[in-house]
């Protein structure tokens, strides 16, 4: 495979477990009964707490300076020509932040209407697309910002 495909599918790959991270810790925090299978650390429960929210707390961090990191290492590195295209513009970044915008909240207003057995799983999904694109589309606000300082001088 070429570098520029390469390191497109690298940053998709980054982006989407980035997506996909607090739907899975939502299910992880709803799915934890580690009382059922550990009767006995019911006598540890303030610090069991305390490290469960600890963690939490990491993942939560994690979850926000993922896209951060991986969309200034994709700049600074060239990753992929269409990635520098994409980063190098503000037009075709804020059409994409609109139309997601648009999208979920078409869906979260009509869903019910239109499909019976709405589920909130695919709403939760649509959320979680918000945060990262929008540190992304921060991320490539400040870059092109920069460029165009950079360029006056």
């Amino acid at each position: 495979m070429n570098k520029n495909l390469t390191g497109l599918l690298k940053y998709l790959t980054v982006i989407l477990v980035s997506i996909i991270h607090p739907v899975l810790l939502l299910l992880f925090c709803l799915n934890f009964k580690i009382y059922n299978y550990y009767p006995s650390l019911r006598h540890y429960d303030d610090i069991l707490l305390t490290v469960i929210g600890f963690i939490l707390l990491l993942l939560i961090i994690i979850y926000f300076i993922t896209p951060i990191i991986a969309t200034i290492l994709a700049i600074k590195h060239n990753w992929s020509t269409y990635l520098d295209k994409f980063f190098n513009q503000l037009k075709l970044p804020t059409v994409i932040l609109g139309i997601v915008i648009t999208i979920i909240i078409i869906y979260e207003k009509y869903s019910i209407m239109i499909n019976p057995s709405y589920s909130r799983f695919w709403v939760l999904f649509y959320y979680a697309i918000i945060p990262p694109y929008c540190l992304i589309y921060s991320v490539i606000l400040i870059h092109n910002i920069c460029q165009k300082i950079k360029n006056k001088t």
